[in-house]
C-alpha cells in the first residue's frame, strides 16, 4: 500500500482500524510510505479505516481515508458426491476451490422449480467446503445444477460444475416440500405451495394424506381442490387427501392460502406430515 502525505517522521506509522500490528513499513520519504499489509487484515470483503500516526505529534492521528476490500469471484471443478437418490439428503463436498472464505462463500443449489437455494455451507479452507443439501430439494429423479457464490462487495457467481444426478429409489418412495415466496406481512394474506413427489420406480397406491396443523398467527383461508386434492379444515388442523396414483418420477401441488394475524410472532413454523396406505411419513 502506497500513502502520499506530508511531513512523515521516521517514527510515524501505519495504522489500520486503530492498530499498526503486522503493518510492515517498506520505505519511507517525508510524503509517502510504502507499507506491506497482512494478508489476515484483508481476508475478507468490507471496509477499513487507514491512518497515519506519529508518537511524537501533538495532533491526533486525524480522520485517516477508507480502505474497500473486494471479495474474489469463487471457483471449482467438482463436487463429491456427484449424485445421489431422490429425496434423501445429503452432503456435498470439494476440494477442487478457491477463493473460498468462511462467513462469505455459499452454495446455490437449483431446485425443481429453477429457484436458487443457498444451501448451508462449511467453508474449510480456501479450497475446501461442504454444504448441506436437504432431499426436499431433489424431490423427485433429474440434473440438478449448482453453483458457489461470494458475496460482495466484489464477489460473483461461479461457473456451473457437472449436474448433481438424483436417481430414482427402489418401489414408492413419496417425499414432500412446502415453500413460500418472499416473506409473509402481519395483516395480509399468504399462501404455501405443498408438493408431494415420487421419487421411487413405482407408482404410488392408495390414498395421500397430508396434515397440516396451522401454528398460532395463522388463519386458515382456503386450499382450493386441484390435481385430484380435496381438503378439509377442523381448526387448527387442514387435511388433504388425494386418490392417487402419483406415478414414478411425477409430483402433485396444490395450495394452501393464509391470513397473518395482526399480532402474528416475528416468525412461525409451519410443518406438514404425510401418510399412504404405508406408515406415517
Amino acid at each position: 500500500m502506497t500513502l502520499d502525505g506530508a511531513n512523515f517522521t521516521a517514527s510515524t506509522e501505519v495504522r489500520w482500524e486503530g492498530t499498526s500490528t503486522g503493518i510492515i513499513i517498506t520505505s519511507q520519504t517525508p510524503n509517502r510510505i510504502v507499507a506491506t499489509i497482512p494478508a489476515s487484515l484483508i481476508a475478507a470483503g468490507g471496509l477499513a479505516h487507514v491512518t497515519v500516526f506519529d508518537p511524537g505529534a501533538t495532533n491526533d492521528q486525524g480522520p485517516g481515508l477508507l480502505f474497500t476490500i473486494i471479495n474474489p469471484v469463487p471457483s471449482f471443478a467438482s463436487f463429491s458426491p456427484g449424485g445421489g437418490t431422490a429425496g434423501v439428503s445429503i452432503t456435498l463436498s470439494t476440494t477442487t476451490g478457491s477463493n473460498f472464505i468462511p462467513g462469505v462463500t455459499e452454495v446455490i443449489f437449483r431446485d425443481i422449480t429453477s429457484v436458487d437455494r443457498p444451501l448451508v455451507t462449511t467453508v474449510n479452507s480456501s479450497t475446501n467446503l461442504t454444504a448441506a443439501l436437504p432431499g426436499n430439494l431433489i424431490p423427485v429423479p433429474g440434473n440438478y445444477t449448482w453453483r458457489i457464490r461470494n458475496a460482495s462487495p466484489g464477489g460473483g457467481t461461479s461457473a456451473e460444475a457437472a449436474p448433481f444426478v438424483a436417481t430414482v429409489a427402489t418401489g414408492i418412495d413419496l417425499v414432500m416440500d412446502k415453500s413460500h415466496t418472499g416473506d409473509f406481512t402481519a395483516g395480509t394474506a399468504a399462501s404455501y405451495s405443498l408438493r408431494v413427489g415420487n421419487a421411487g420406480s413405482t407408482d404410488s397406491a392408495g390414498t395421500i394424506t397430508v396434515t397440516d396443523p396451522l401454528p398460532a398467527g395463522l388463519t386458515f383461508s382456503s386450499a382450493p381442490p386441484i390435481n385430484g386434492w380435496t381438503c378439509n379444515f377442523v381448526d387448527p388442523t387442514l387435511t388433504c387427501t388425494n386418490p392417487g396414483p402419483i406415478a414414478a418420477g411425477a409430483s402433485s401441488t396444490f395450495t394452501l392460502n393464509v391470513d397473518v394475524d395482526a399480532g402474528a410472532p416475528a416468525s412461525v413454523t409451519n410443518s406438514s406430515t404425510m401418510s399412504w396406505g404405508e406408515p406415517l411419513h
